[in-house]
């Protein structure tokens, strides 16, 4: 019987067209959600049952692969035996012909799943937009997402296991598509899923469809929109670079790895440079926390990031070191094995805190000199000044002993007055006595003289006999009249107590009654005399004014008092300075025992370094770099392994005997000055455990937000991040926009660079002239015709050469093509998406099926050892590297780094790198970039895909075509975009831009007519290379082979993304 018109099934994407056989597994896998009653008939669980029922071979295939994984996971053996139990009705409703009815016929995660399908489908170029069911097996074995990750290894699946059985089904029955295969496993290294087992007693029909997520609600009729922050360091992975991150995290964190590494990560503003690095972050600080003493793994890695923030301080040297000193304290004193004793006296070795130091103690040493100069000149000062008064004295004495006797010879009565006075304050005869007369009148001048003199003038007259006899009478006649009182009340009969008070009372109050009268007339005599003396005064004062003048006019000792007077003068200035400078002497040198006893090493570096460059002086400018390049390095010395780091040892050792040196030095020349306990904690400082000291074993520093800097800015940091290559302890990893770099570095120096800068959107490079706006790209190449034999020596220097020389590993995070951006969003939102989450057809499917972040393809980017530079200037010297560490992707968080073993390339790979090594750069920098970044991308594929990769014979055309365009990119980065644009154009048959190529000898000779290539001195190394793959593939018939092109096509992106130039996007 005929079958029925069968109902038309809209493929996905609309644009595509289903094979056959993929159209007849999605009405099985639409009727299997019928049958459950999804709303979304065609949703994973679905699309599973379809691919074990389907009648193709990849449905045979695959069906028999579930039931022998069903054998070891009781979930997935339920998934096969409720698809074969099922079969009928489904074969049944299929069979008419019609499809279910629904409002969305594929769930969102089938439509991301049908998207990677469809890109797959159409790498071979053979049929454009069509696909069938073994580019949807490779899609569900390569391209899933996280969530549907989980949830297979839930069910109890291998995902390593299913990717590799699934490459070799693929391989060995479409042998056709190789080349896309092969791409696809370089490509997407693998998204490692979690390895947890499923609970106990779970089967796949106990797996419970998703819950609706209800929207965020103010109210019942409010509803607050969703909002999702530009922040990276919070975002989710939806771009697929996790396993891009890990690989260089892996690099980083490596033991076989020796530093000083720079990797540029290159990319436009917000193409996820900051979380590229952040996710970087978290591996390495993942697997250091893992790592063994003795794994292939550092375990005590510090990692700091730089940022825009760091740029505001007005000179970068300052910020960089002491944020990398403060965030160094910090990780170190965060660590509670690390007592904060250990991590000071870690500080306290390096080169500038000894000095400073040694400074310290020198300035006590100083200050506590100059407070003893100071004393003793103080002393010195006083007693010429006391000299001086007295010299003073005798000049002026005989002067006022005349005024006084002119005062009181003209005037008798006066005289008599003093006498009076005198004989009142005890000074009989006080006219007579010049002397006693001048204490007097000295010591009354103020209120506080007046106050001793009335008090001492009444003591004073208790001793006369006339005042003897009034106090005698007083304290004799008051006791007699209180005994008389007291008669007089007891005979009244009044209360005895009020007696005895009275009796007090009246006792004492006459005593104090007497005493008072008796000083009252004392004091009162003693004030009419001061009186007195005070209205003398005036009178007196007068007259010493009159003779004074009169004896500078007449005396021949005039100018001996003026002399006198003046050194009088100047030398209580010099007491009051010395004074001063005593005080002043006595404040620093309390200071400098502060500074000496109470700084921490780092708070006196870190000001010290800041002291140094905020002056601004050129000298001392220049003293910070020498500084920062001795702490470094001594740093890098302490963390050394004396065993393998002899040379580094060494040299500590020979700082350290001179720091010994000069201990013993200040200590001598010192003498007394310093105490026995300070002179024995500088000897102590010269002793030390260098093994307590090594705390940890790597920095690693972030630099993000550079292109957010002004030109000047942006040239400091990579002049920062030059120096700092000079020490085997820092890896830097830098995100930058490569084109704001190169302008900067043009504006920066115009007259040094003839500059080639990167045209922005391709990639592409364009000469500049020298001097003039590093916006006026020239597009001609006039001047390489005019100079077609110049050599590379010849050839002004470029920032391309600026930034080969700075950055060992130069990487482009990916660009965002139409499917990309897609799941982008779709990832974004989610969550407010989950209501319409997927459903499973036949058995209930898990939530994680609702709409899961899709994945877009994968990149293929992992470890490489360090490179640095072969020169003998001051970049660092390029030494050979051990082969890079490989591990197999086994899970997020079962991913056992430390499990790692080293990764050698065959034979096969080696020589065919020689054969390219003459065109892959003239010089070992770019030399051993070009094995580096290979062996990066070789560790980043699965361990059962190198094989796959390079052949048991070395057969394979792969990464002998990646190789080739490695070679290109760094060998002829000039003109590697023509290469690529003549490729690209052949890949997409754009016969306006390109002939028809048949084969790789006609794209060599496409481009040896490319003026581009011909005018440029890089032509050589291009050709030559393509050559060179040409001819290795000769012997197996595919020279001029499509296929090889293809192969190139498909590798393209991947030695792109590891150019400083040919930015694949």
């Amino acid at each position: 019987m005929d079958r029925p018109e069968s109902a038309s099934l809209t493929p996905f994407p609309p644009s595509a067209t289903y094979e056959p056989s993929l159209d007849r597994l999605m009405r099985l896998a639409a009727w299997a959600g019928a049958i459950r009653g999804d709303g979304t008939p065609v949703n994973f669980t679905s699309i599973l049952v379809g691919a074990i029922l389907v009648e193709d071979e990849t449905g045979a295939w695959f069906s028999r692969y579930a039931r022998e994984t069903g054998e070891r996971a009781e979930a997935i053996a339920d998934l096969v035996r409720t698809a074969e139990e099922v079969r009928p009705k489904i074969e049944e409703q299929a069979a008419t012909g019609t499809l279910p009815e629904a409002r969305e016929f594929y769930s969102s995660s089938v439509r991301d799943i049908l998207a990677s399908a469809l890109g797959i489908a159409t790498r071979d170029g053979a049929e454009p937009r069509r696909m069938g069911t073994r580019h949807l097996l490779a899609a569900l074995a390569f391209r899933l997402s996280d969530d549907h990750r989980k949830q297979l290894i839930g069910w109890g699946a291998d995902i390593a296991a299913w990717q590799r059985s699934t490459l070799d089904f693929l391989q060995r029955t479409f042998p056709s598509e190789d080349s896309t295969w092969v791409s696809l496993a370089l490509e997407q290294a693998t998204e490692a899923p979690s390895s947890e087992p499923p609970p106990a007693g779970t089967t796949f029909k106990s797996f419970a469809a998703a819950a609706p997520v209800p929207p965020v609600s103010a109210g019942p009729d409010v509803l607050i929109a969703r909002f999702t922050a530009d922040d990276p360091t919070s975002a989710t992975d939806l771009m697929d670079v996790r396993q891009e991150a890990r690989a260089f995290a892996r690099l980083a964190a490596g033991r076989a790895i020796r530093p000083p590494l720079s990797i540029g990560v290159f990319g436009e503003w917000g193409s996820g440079k900051t979380f590229f690095m952040k996710l970087m972050h978290e591996h390495v600080a993942r697997i250091s926390r893992d790592a063994d003493s003795d794994g292939p793994f550092h375990g005590n890695i510090v990692q700091i990031r730089f940022n825009a923030w760091h740029y505001v301080e007005s000179n970068l040297w300052a910020s960089l070191v002491d944020y990398i000193f403060t965030e160094l304290d910090r990780w170190l004193k965060e660590r509670p094995e690390n007592p904060n004793e250990t991590v000071d006296l870690l500080f306290d070795h390096l080169s500038t805190s000894r000095t400073l130091r040694l400074e310290a103690m020198d300035e006590l040493v100083l200050r506590r000199r100059q407070r003893q100069e100071a004393e003793e000149n103080l002393k010195t000062v006083r007693a010429r000044f006391e000299t001086a008064l007295a010299r003073q004295a005798v000049a002026t004495t005989g002067e006022f002993w005349t005024a006084v006797g002119a005062t009181l010879g003209r005037d008798p009565e006066t005289r008599e007055t003093i006498d009076r006075a005198g004989k009142a304050l005890g000074v009989p005869e006080l006219s007579a006595s010049a002397r006693q007369l001048s204490e007097v009148l000295q010591e009354t001048a103020t209120q506080a003289g007046r106050a001793r003199t009335l008090g001492r003038n009444a003591v004073a007259m208790l001793g006369r006999p006339r005042w003897l006899a009034a106090l005698a009478l007083i304290l004799v006649a008051a006791p007699v009249s209180v005994v008389w009182f007291r008669d007089i009340l007891g005979r009244t009969e009044v209360l005895s107590w009020l007696k005895e008070v009275n009796s007090a009372v009246l006792g004492l109050s006459s005593v104090m009654a007497s005493v008072a009268g008796f000083a009252g007339t004392a004091l009162k005599r003693t004030a009419t005399a001061l009186d007195t003396l005070e209205g003398f005064r005036a009178n007196l004062e007068t007259a010493i004014a009159e003779r004074t003048e009169e004896f500078r006019k007449n005396s021949n000792e005039a100018a001996l008092l003026t002399d006198a007077e003046r050194e009088a003068a100047r030398l209580r200035s010099d007491v009051e300075q010395a004074e001063r400078r005593l005080a002043e002497a006595d404040r620093r040198a309390a200071d400098a025992a502060r500074d000496f006893q109470g700084a921490t090493a780092r708070g006196r570096l870190n000001a010290f370094i800041r002291d140094k460059v905020v002056s601004g002086d050129y000298a001392k400018h220049l003293g910070i770099i020498a500084t920062i390049r001795k702490d470094f390095g001594q740093l890098a010395q302490l963390m050394a392994d004396a065993e393998h780091d002899r040379e580094l040892a060494e040299e500590y050792e020979r700082a350290r005997l001179d720091y010994v040196r000069r201990v013993e030095e200040l200590i001598a020349r010192s003498g007394d000055v310093l105490t026995d306990e300070e002179t024995a904690a500088l000897r102590a400082s010269t002793t030390f455990d260098v093994e307590s000291l090594r705390l940890f074993e790597r920095i690693i520093l972030y630099i993000d937000d550079l292109d957010r800097c002004p030109p000047e800015k942006v040239v400091e940091v990579l002049q920062a991040i030059h120096l700092l290559l000079c020490f085997p302890l820092f890896v830097v990893v830098v995100a930058v926009d490569a084109r704001w770099v190169s302008r900067s570095l043009k504006e920066v120096y115009p007259e040094l660079l003839a500059e080639t800068v990167i045209i922005p959107g391709t990639g592409a490079t364009a000469p500049v002239r020298a001097g003039a706006p590093a916006g006026e790209a020239r597009h001609d190449t006039a001047d390489r015709r005019t100079a077609p034999n110049n050599s590379d020596r010849e050839r002004a220097a470029s920032s391309q050469d600026y930034l080969e020389k700075i950055f060992q590993l130069p990487y482009w995070v990916r660009a965002m093509d139409a499917d990309a951006c897609r799941n982008y969003i779709k990832g974004i939102v989610a969550a407010e998406s989950a209501a319409q989450a997927d459903r499973a057809a036949v058995p209930p499917e898990p939530a994680s099926d609702a709409a899961p972040p899709a994945s877009s393809p994968q990149p293929s980017t992992e470890q490489t050892p360090a490179v640095t530079e072969a020169t003998t200037t001051a970049a660092p010297v390029e030494t050979p590297l051990p082969e890079a560490t490989l591990q197999p992707d086994t899970g997020e968080e079962s991913f056992h780094e430390h499990e790692a073993r080293t990764m050698a390339l065959t034979s096969h790979e080696t020589a065919f790198m020689a054969e390219l090594a003459p065109h892959a750069g003239a010089t070992p920098r770019r030399g051993l970039r070009f094995v580096n970044v290979y062996r990066l991308i070789r560790t980043s594929l699965p361990l059962h895909e190198h094989e796959t990769l390079v052949g048991g014979e070395g057969e394979q055309t792969a990464y002998r075509a990646l190789l080739t365009q490695l070679a290109i990119v760094t060998g002829a980065p000039a003109i590697a975009p023509v290469y690529f644009d003549h490729l690209a154009a052949l890949a997409a048959g754009n016969l306006a831009e390109a002939r028809e190529y048949k084969g790789l000898a006609d794209l060599i000779a496409a481009l040896g007519e490319d003026d581009r290539v011909t005018a440029s001195t890089e032509a050589a190394p291009l050709l030559g290379a393509l050559q060179i793959l040409r001819d290795s593939v000769a012997p197996q018939g595919l020279g001029n082979d499509p296929a090889l092109l293809a192969t190139l096509h498909n590798t393209a992106s991947v030695a792109r993304r590891y150019s400083f130039t040919a930015r694949p996007h």
